[in-house]
């Protein structure tokens, strides 16, 4: 499903979707959408600074039948070094299963972000 959904957006054919001067909490924001799938649903949508490109929030939503629909939500900030990092991490999982459904939300705050040794 993902795999399908990095073709689609790599295709020189992709319906990959801009909108300029979209409001984000009150900014002046590009969002960029693309969804794939009739049958098993993935869409992403990403919200950026349209000066400088840097990401204030991006959402990824799946929906496979009788399985489970999900959709994750990423919020990014500036770091104490200057490095836009996600900052907040929000999911919403039910599960789709017949006669064992479930569900569960999950709010994280990301923080203390190690530099990589590589």
């Amino acid at each position: 499903m993902f795999a399908t959904l990095r073709k689609a957006i790599l295709s020189k054919s992709s319906g990959l979707t801009r909108k300029d001067n979209v409001d984000f909490n009150g900014m002046s924001s590009t969002l960029f959408e693309i969804a794939d799938g009739s049958i098993q649903k993935v869409k992403m949508r990403i919200w950026a600074d349209p000066q400088n490109g840097q990401i204030y929030q991006y959402r990824l939503s799946a929906y496979v039948p009788f399985a489970f629909d999900a959709e994750t939500t990423v919020s990014f900030a500036d770091s104490p070094t200057g490095v836009r990092l996600g900052a907040q991490r929000h999911t919403d999982l039910k599960f789709l299963i017949p006669f064992k459904k479930a569900q569960g939300s999950v709010v994280e705050t990301l923080s203390n972000w190690v530099p990589s040794m590589n």
